[in-house]
């Protein structure tokens, strides 16, 4: 059975999406937004703050403490094996095997004035070269205070040193990096979780069905299409999205091709016409109702057991 009523001037009448999904739409949102923010600052934080350096002068040993958290490495040098220290500068260093990072370079490098070696300093200029029996290369500090570090190696004082302070500069720009990665990395997770499902409307003006969705609204004609409440039976996705409370693209439904503009996958509304679209406003009898009015054919039917 159908019915047609003639087209109206009726103004244009909006229909919300079914809610159905909502819920774990935002769940997932909060839950992407977590995750990225724990990645970011587990692979920034080895940037922004690396790791420790620390230069520690006992009675007996040369202690370089470096690493982060509870991983941390411990290099001893007996002061009595210690047989060269001296200030030297450092250029043109290129990495072998380790880490370097602003402010913080750790490992074996090569550098053209001193050959191989290994630094724990800032990654600066200014550092202080030591040799001693039993170390296969070359040992390159940088204490904050490098003459009062050659002094207490030299005589044997204890004390501990640090690298110089880090300027603001050295890791600002990854702070900004990182700053725009979360927000573009947000903004997708916003634009796909919720303001997705947000922009799923339905309207019905004298003639036309406005679709609204992420992206170019879809407009299909009324006069000569036939619409109907319908319980589709579920088929694969072929092109398009499938998230909690947002179904775009196409789908085998009822062993056709469909276009789904919907929130849900159970009832809606089938529309034939200019193609096979499937919608599912949260009033489907007012919808009905509503696109009856403005021009379509809307078909009554028992609905069909879904599988």
């Amino acid at each position: 059975m159908s019915t047609r009523p003639a087209t109206s001037t009726q103004p244009t009448r909006e229909f919300a999406a079914v809610a159905t999904g909502r819920k774990a739409a935002l769940l997932c949102f909060a839950g992407g937004l977590t995750l990225l923010l724990v990645l970011i600052a587990w692979i920034g934080g080895s940037y922004v703050w690396p790791g420790t350096l620390r230069y520690e002068v006992t009675t007996e040993n040369l202690i370089v403490t470096t690493g982060r958290n509870l991983v941390v490495d411990e290099t001893r040098i007996p002061l009595s094996r210690i047989f060269e220290v001296s200030p030297t500068v450092l250029r043109g260093g290129k990495l072998r095997f380790g880490k370097e990072k602003p402010g913080y370079c750790t490992g074996y490098f090569e550098l053209p004035a001193l050959g191989e070696v290994y630094l724990a300093t800032d990654c600066g200029e200014r550092g202080v070269l030591v040799r001693g029996g039993g170390l296969t290369t070359a040992l390159v500090v940088s204490p904050a205070d490098p003459d009062k570090f050659v002094f207490s190696l030299r005589n044997h004082q204890p004390g501990t040193f640090a690298p110089p302070p880090r300027a603001f500069s050295t890791y600002l720009g990854w702070l900004v990096l990182y700053a725009v990665l979360f927000l573009a990395g947000g903004g997708l997770l916003l634009r796909t979780f919720v303001l997705g499902p947000a922009r799923l409307r339905y309207r019905v003006r004298p003639g036309w069905l406005e679709i609204g969705k992420l992206g170019k609204p879809v407009v299909l004609p009324l006069a000569g299409a036939r619409v109907r409440r319908h319980r589709p039976l579920l088929g694969e996705r072929q092109t398009g999205v499938t998230l909690p409370a947002y179904h775009v693209g196409t789908f085998l439904y009822d062993s056709a091709a469909t276009t789904v503009l919907a929130s849900a996958k159970e009832e809606g509304v089938l529309y034939e016409g200019e193609g096979r679209y499937f919608v599912t406003p949260a009033d489907i009898d007012g919808m009905l109702a509503a696109l009856g009015e403005a021009g379509a054919e809307v078909v009554v039917t028992k609905l069909q057991r879904r599988i």
